[in-house]
């Protein structure tokens, strides 16, 4: 099993009212609630910096960023044609 490590978080009055009610549209307890978002946005991260470090590099193959993104190669051209990259080889 991987360690696991935990982290806390703040939030205010609202914020709290907000993810309450989140909970309760979900059926899920906010623990998992919170621990699906960070999923989702550090996936979203990591696309981004595949996507950016691709753009900037010349050494970086399409494979590569894919990998660091954790998409599949053909996933990873369809990010980058939607944001007019070529994923053409590079010369």
């Amino acid at each position: 099993m991987t360690d696991l490590i935990t982290k806390s978080i703040r939030v205010n009055k609202d914020e709290n009212e907000l993810l309450k009610a989140a909970s309760e549209y979900f059926y899920l307890p906010e623990s998992s609630l919170v621990k699906s978002w960070i999923k989702e946005k550090l996936a979203e991260f990591k696309l981004r910096r595949a996507v950016d470090t691709y753009k900037k590099s010349d050494t970086v193959s399409l494979g590569k960023a894919a990998e660091m993104a954790g998409v599949s190669t053909r996933e990873m051209m369809d990010v980058l044609e939607k944001e007019g990259v070529s994923w053409l080889p590079k010369p």
